[in-house]
């Protein structure tokens, strides 16, 4: 079985890595910022899915603080860097991850192939735990020199609970589908959402997956108190759902690639529900920025789309070339799993593949009608029970793609 890096480990920089060819680029003068996540902080699971939604806030708030007590104080230090063989100036940008995993393997693919310094930014990486813990995280970066990969759905319920301190704007789309499933051993007997109940699901607490699934419950009128929620990281979840301690984990339905290829070493298959199937809509992955970075610093938000929707565009197109990428930065990583797993995320997260993204470019794929934004904003609203109104145009701006 593969071996999953942890989440708190850093990954490699991309001004210290080899291109394509194998040479290796100028070392660009800057720092990194090491970051781990915790996995403590929350020990129970409430009765209301509104309930689990504040303590995930909680936790995820609280895993900020942390991080960026160093973030804070040590981006300011490289915000701005040259090249020694150009004298080009590079702008040091931070990617709060959330979790290194093989759906991220297109943000992966600039740092690899460069987009990213053609573009002009020097990308650091920092691994924390959850989409929705990186999407606070760019919120509470001091430089503003951020973006993670994130979703409108949890900018939506971050956008209602805190209306006088929201501070982000999605400008570029990377997938139309829901990817939240929930994955088990066909041995286990579950079929569906009614199996859960007695069971022992995993799933990292604070993530997008957690707060899906909290009212994924709800909506099929499940208590949590009718199961059992176990606190488990990305990297580990795999593991224990092979070894048994859990019987179900709730992560991104493209999992299910080199699950697979590691359940049938033990004689095991695999088998998922999407929550999609039961009614969950869309979530609208993007990538997250602050306001001000869009209002004072649009050239770096345009480079930033610029490079990752790029990076997305070879990964549709080369699936393999993508996986390939992705493994040469993380050696823990095997390019089979990798490369089963990416081919799943076509599927159940960006809604595309070599054949079907037709004729459009980078900048077009990125691009997501209004009509799609209200509708996810809407039924984020009524799911997760939220008060305040919260107005769609305020959460996505299209000037960084293209209409198709």
């Amino acid at each position: 079985m593969q071996s999953r890096r942890h989440e708190g480990e850093r990954t490699p920089r991309l001004a210290g890595g080899l291109t394509r060819s194998g040479k290796t680029r100028t070392e660009l003068a800057r720092s990194c910022v090491k970051a781990t996540a915790s996995t403590s902080g929350l020990n129970r699971i409430h009765r209301q899915s509104a309930r689990l939604l504040v303590s995930t806030r909680v936790f995820a708030v609280s895993l900020v603080i942390a991080i960026l007590a160093t973030a804070g104080a040590t981006s300011a230090f490289f915000l701005t860097v040259y090249t020694p063989s150009s004298g080009k100036q590079v702008v040091g940008v931070t990617r709060y991850v959330g979790g290194l995993t093989t759906d991220e393997a297109p943000a992966y693919v600039p740092q690899a192939e460069g987009y990213y310094l053609q573009n002009g930014i020097d990308v650091t990486p920092v691994i924390l735990s959850g989409t929705s813990a990186a999407v606070q995280a760019v919120g509470a970066d001091k430089t503003g020199y951020a973006f993670a990969l994130g979703d409108l759905l949890d900018l939506t319920v971050d956008a209602a609970q805190n209306p006088n301190t929201f501070n982000l704007i999605q400008v570029a789309s990377t997938g139309r589908v829901n990817p939240v499933g929930v994955l088990f051993l066909t041995s286990s007997g579950i079929h569906g959402p009614k199996d859960l109940i007695g069971k022992t699901i995993g799933s990292p607490f604070g993530s997008l997956s957690f707060r899906m699934f909290s009212a994924f419950l709800t909506l099929e009128g499940i208590s949590p108190s009718q199961l059992t929620i176990q606190n488990i990281g990305f990297s580990a979840l795999q593991d224990a759902l092979l070894g048994k301690k859990v019987d179900a984990i709730v992560q991104f339905a493209s999992a299910s690639g080199s699950l697979q290829i590691n359940a049938a070493k033990l004689g095991e298959t695999v088998n998922f529900f999407k929550l999609s199937d039961f009614g969950m809509p869309p979530i609208g992955s993007g990538i997250v920025v602050q306001k001000a970075l869009v209002q004072n610093h649009p050239d770096v938000v345009k480079a930033i789309v610029n490079a990752t929707l790029n990076g997305y565009y070879l990964c549709i197109k080369n699936p393999q070339q993508c996986a390939q990428d992705f493994v040469n930065i993380n050696a823990s990583f095997d390019y089979n799993g990798t490369f089963s797993d990416w081919q799943s995320s076509l599927i159940f997260e960006v809604g595309y593949n070599a054949t079907t993204i037709g004729n459009l470019t980078p900048l077009k794929f990125g691009w997501m009608n209004a009509t799609t934004v209200q509708g996810i904003v809407k039924a984020s609203t009524q799911i997760f029970n939220l008060t305040a109104t919260v107005d769609p145009t305020t959460l996505y701006t299209d000037q960084f793609v293209q209409q198709p």
